[in-house]
């Protein structure tokens, strides 16, 4: 009896993990060009799998359908399928994907989307920002001057990477950072973001990522970033949230 009751449970975990085979359609509405200044794009639909037979949404109208293999996530909210829609470009590294969560069924419409580079969740009033993953986020131009924060809703005891995008031609960078405790249990975030300016450089220029620091793990309150101009001579800030204030507040993620 013990060993019968130990197959089903299990016969019961294959079957909850086992890739299984949808139906996903839909259009995306920016299709042709996702980010201003990304230039025309490829968008892969993807999930374990690609999407089958067309693995892209049409570059005529944006408009995809077909089949996805995927492994469905089950939680005490549900049971879901997580989609991936992956812009090919050349222009620069920026983000490049658009994560959907969708209730798991054989047959998913995901009606008209505009892709951005976020996690989202569809609801019966549409795609919301999903709140219950770790998702990042981008603030500047995607293919210019941005930083980026991975994740930006951390829990507590998760690290958060600092990523920043610029640029360059090679200059020589001088970062630096703080973090204390200021105003009744906030934590002030200083930082510093500079190249030098007395070196010589290449004349060539191209987009950079760089992850100087990571913060982590983290305790749970209320976060202010800053950064403020470097001290010293022959340094160029680069303006990432030179006279900005961004908070962020680290506490247990909640299902939308």
């Amino acid at each position: 009896m013990r060993v019968l009751l130990l197959l089903l449970v299990l016969i019961r975990t294959v079957a909850a993990c086992a890739t299984v085979t949808v139906h996903v359609s839909g259009r995306i509405v920016n299709w042709q060009e996702p980010v201003p200044g990304m230039g025309p794009s490829t968008i892969g639909i993807r999930s374990t799998g690609w999407l089958d037979p067309s693995t892209a949404a049409d570059a005529a109208t944006g408009r995809f359908s077909g089949t996805l293999s995927c492994d469905p996530v089950r939680n005490r909210h549900g049971r879901w399928v997580d989609i991936e829609f992956h812009a090919f470009t050349d222009y620069g590294p920026g983000r490049r994907s658009m994560f959907v969560r969708a209730p798991f069924a054989k047959d998913i419409d995901l009606g008209e989307l505009v892709w951005r580079p976020a996690h989202y969740r569809l609801t019966p009033a549409g795609l919301v920002i999903d709140t219950g993953v770790p998702r990042d986020t981008v603030i500047g131009e995607p293919f210019g001057t941005y930083l980026l924060l991975r994740p930006m809703n951390p829990e507590p005891g998760e690290r958060m990477e600092l990523v920043f995008g610029y640029i360059t031609s090679g200059e020589p960078r001088q970062v630096s950072h703080s973090l204390v405790v200021k105003d009744m249990g906030t934590y002030l975030l200083d930082l510093q973001f500079a190249v030098r300016t007395d070196t010589d450089v290449l004349t060539e220029s191209w987009n950079e990522e760089v992850i100087p620091f990571d913060l982590g793990p983290l305790v749970g309150g209320r976060y202010r970033f800053r950064q403020s101009p470097s001290q010293g001579e022959h340094l160029r800030d680069i303006d990432f949230l030179l006279n900005e204030d961004l908070w962020i507040t680290v506490a247990q993620r909640q299902e939308p």
